[in-house]
Order: C-alpha cells, then structure tokens, then sequence
C-alpha cells in the first residue's frame, strides 16, 4: 500500500524542519496485515465480511503497511464459486492486497484457472516452493521485496506439500511443491543478500497436523523474523514465540478477526508483537464493499434458494465432528451413494463435507455449502485387503481432526490398538462375509479414486462414474427421511489397546 498523499505532506514537512516523523529511526514501526483460512466467508455472517474488513484495515493501515493473505481464500462458499474465485480476487483488488499465497483448497478449480486468477490479481501471487513439474521454472514469485516505514521487508511464501492430495490431484497434475524447508532457506540467504531489514514468511503450512509445520519451518530456518500462518485454523490471539525468536502469527478461519503484526525499533532491538482486530458494535461498513457485496449475493441467493428436500432433524457436518467420528448426515449421505449405485459398500473422507444442514427446508444453498467440492461419485471393485488398506489409512491419526477420516455403509468395521496405530481388526458387511481375497463393489468420490487426501490408489478392475455427490443426496432424500441418531459403523477407535478412553 502507497502513502496517503497527506501523511506525505506531513513527513516532508516535518523532514524539512529537521523533526523526526512519527516513525522515525527511533520508535519506528512496521505494520502487516493479514488474513488466512476465509474460505469464501466474504459476506457478513459466520465472518464479519469484507465491508467491515475494509474498514478495518482503512482505519489501522496508518497509511503505511502490508496486507497479506495466507491462502484458503478462493473456495468454500457458494459465493465465490459462483464464479470461480474471481469475485474474490476482484474484491482483494479493492482492499489493496500486496501478496497472497496459496492455499491447498485454491487449487479446487484447477492449476490452470489458478493462473487465470493470478492475471485478475493487482497483488503478487506468492509462493518459494511450487514448481512446474520436473523443471526448474517457478509460475509464481518466490519473494518480494517492499518498503515499510523506510525498512525493506522480504516477504516470501510456501504451500503446504499436502495440497497435492487436499485437493482433487487431477488438478495439479502440472506442478510439484518441494521441501519448504529446504526452499526457504534458499530464499533466505537471498533476501539477507539483498540487506533486507526483516525477513517475513507467509505460509499455508498450519501449526500442527500437516507434514511441515510453521513451528518445524521456524526452528529449521533461523533469521525468519515472522511466519504468518495458514491451513491449521490456529487462532493465535498475541501470537506464538517459537524458536529463534521468531513470531507466528495466525488468525483461525472465516474472517473471524483480521491479524495485526508490529515491529518496532527500538535502540536497534525488534520488538514483535501480534494481536487479533475485530469490528465493535459501533464499526460501520464500508459502503462501495458492501454495495459490490450485495450486488453478487442477490445474484447467487437467488439461485441457492431453490428447494430441494425437506429434513425433520438437523444434519451434523461441522468440521469438528467428521473429521473424528461419524455423524447422522455422513451416515445418511454413504447410504445415498450405496443405494444410488447398488454397491456392496461405499466410503468417503470426512473432508469432502464443509457444514452441517440445519432441521426444515433444504436448499441448493445448503447443498452447496455442505458439499462445496462438487465431487462426483464413482464405483470400483477392489480387494477386500484394498478396503481394508484404504479404511486404516483413514483412521491413522486418530484423533486428531484430519479430512481423511472414513465414512461407511453397507459394513460394521471393528478397529484395535496395536502399540498406538489403529489397526482393522474385522469387517462384518451387511450381506454377507466379509474376505481379504474377494472383490467388492465400493462406491466413493472421484476424489479419493484419484488419490486425494493420499488414499491409497489401486486401479480395480471395473470402473464406472455417475453424478455430482449432491445429486445422490438429493434422491435419497425424495425416499428416506434423515434421523438424528446413529449406529457406530466404525467402533473401537475411542480405546486403546489397553482398553482405555484416549485424550
């Protein structure tokens, strides 16, 4: 973002007279912005929206800052899938921008129409670790250098290695993401080559839970002064310290709250501080944000509020619950796919739903919120030791929150502990006995048959491919009413092998 032509004025002036500005040598700041994890959430609602958002950040920008996005921006809501992504991009560009890196779920549409966006975009895509396939050339800027209150700043950016299977791999099958760690130190000694002042990481890696964390990134790759952090959903309401001093900063999911990052000199000393900005009650909109906001809702709710089923209970989707256990709505949707293409079984990862469907009328809307990925379904026959292969890789891990998890019908699967990894200790199917050695039907996503999420891939030996996942949803609820409680169809993974509840 430029100087506000007053503020200016105003350090000319005082330069001239021979005063120190406001954030001169001694006292001066730094400010960045940031975002992570929106996931569509642009209107007002579970986020506060970006009219509000811009006000924010016309009120703490002070004139002189940066704002960055650190991916997962692009998808997740009908609102800007409607268009895919560019809606989103277009209201980044009002906001003023400087970098975004992305995400894994910015991949959803595909590398291809990524690089669309990236044209749309007057602010810099990001990223020190992507590279098209087997070559050494970069699509995306691994660093850029800015000016903050008289101090370069060097920002570069990474991508989690698990976007290659958190999104359908059919839609990356162009690029590589190499080590980050290895990326980033590379691009390090380049930035302290160039006499940057501050060195500024802005990573979709997460805190925990993936391959290569932001902790793992700051105690590998030392002079980092601050990692602003995506993909984990990690609210860090002053930040987090990590090794070699350096500050982590991330603001959950959805627009809950928009990050504030400090670095103030002080006889030479850095001090960091972060902290989270929220909207008070008195925080206006910005108007021209919210007219354009209002524009394409009007646009897309008029679509999304097509009826399309009726549920007496509400159906349970949010993230935190199937990602580690079963629910009725995962439990009613595997029925709908089973019975939709008359497979033995079918199976799919807790990732492919985004939220949960509340009790009456559903509507498009919902549909497109629950299932956002617009996955289609598939049958394939494999193995019975296949299944049994593809189900523990989606327990591994239990329990922490993972989009692998599995979802079953058509079998009872009881699971035991051996020394901590959960293991399939039987398989009971409901028309039959079950065999390693035999070969069944399973309907699944196209998805998880293209290795997303690192589902095991084993070609079967027929394949067969119907509708989108919410068209089988939308006839089994012409048929079946959905109910509020749930059979245990995966049981023992509470336990371990002592017997005992895990934490």
């Amino acid at each position: 973002m430029k100087f506000l032509l007053s503020i200016q004025i105003v350090f000319l002036v005082y330069f001239l007279m021979g005063e120190n500005p406001a954030y001169g040598a001694e006292g001066e700041m730094v400010r960045i912005l940031h975002t992570n994890d929106i996931h569509g959430r642009m209107v007002e609602g579970e986020g506060f929206g970006f009219a509000k958002l811009k006000t924010l950040i016309d009120s703490n920008c002070e004139g002189d800052c940066l704002l960055v996005d650190a991916g997962d921006t692009f998808h997740g809501t009908p609102f800007v899938q409607a268009s895919k992504g560019e809606v989103a991009v277009s209201l980044m560009n009002d906001l003023h921008y400087d970098a975004f890196v992305p995400g894994n779920h910015d991949f959803n549409y595909g590398f291809g129409h990524l690089l669309h966006l990236r044209k749309q975009a007057r602010f810099v895509f990001l990223n020190g670790n992507l590279f098209y396939k087997g070559r050494k050339e970069q699509p995306f800027s691994p660093f850029i250098i800015k000016t903050v209150a008289t101090k370069k700043i060097g920002l570069f950016g990474l991508t989690t290695t698990e976007a290659i299977t958190k999104t359908n791999p059919n839609n990356v099958k162009e690029i590589e993401l190499r080590n980050p760690f290895e990326q980033a130190a590379n691009i390090v000694d380049q930035l302290k080559q160039a006499q940057v002042d501050l060195i500024v990481a802005v990573v979709h890696l997460g805190m925990e839970g993936s391959p290569e964390t932001s902790k793992q990134l700051a105690e590998k790759v030392p002079d980092i002064d601050v990692i602003i952090d995506g993909h984990s959903h990690t609210l860090l309401p002053t930040g987090h310290v990590a090794e070699n001093n350096t500050l982590l900063a991330s603001t959950g999911a959805h627009l809950q709250a928009l990050g504030l990052v400090t670095i103030e000199y002080d006889n030479d000393q850095l001090i960091k501080k972060a902290q989270l900005l929220k909207p008070s009650s008195t925080t206006r909109e910005h108007l021209v944000t919210k007219k354009k906001l209002h524009i394409v809702a009007e646009r897309i709710n008029k679509d999304g509020k097509r009826v399309v089923g009726f549920t007496p209970v509400a159906l349970i989707g949010d993230r935190q619950h199937v990602r580690v256990g079963e629910t009725n709505l995962t439990q009613f949707l595997t029925d709908a796919i089973r019975k939709k293409t008359n497979a033995d079984i079918s199976l799919l990862n807790g990732g492919a739903i985004r939220s949960s469907i509340p009790k009456g009328t559903v509507t498009k809307a919902d549909l497109q919120s629950a299932f956002p990925f617009n996955s289609s379904i598939v049958t394939v026959d494999v193995s019975g030791q296949v299944l049994v292969d593809m189900i523990e890789h989606g327990i591994r891990g239990y329990p922490l929150e993972n989009g692998k998890f599995p979802h079953v019908s058509g079998m009872k699967v009881t699971v035991k502990w051996e020394e901590g990894t959960p293991v399939v200790n039987a398989i009971k199917l409901d028309g039959g006995t079950f065999n390693p050695s035999s070969w069944y039907t399973v309907a699944t996503s196209d998805f998880i048959y293209s290795g997303g999420d690192g589902y095991p891939i084993q070609p079967g030996r027929f394949i067969h491919k119907y509708g989108p996942i919410q068209d089988g949803f939308v006839d089994y609820m012409k048929t079946q009413n959905p109910i509020a409680t749930i059979h245990n169809r995966i049981v023992g993974l509470e336990t371990n092998e002592s017997g005992k509840r895990r934490d």
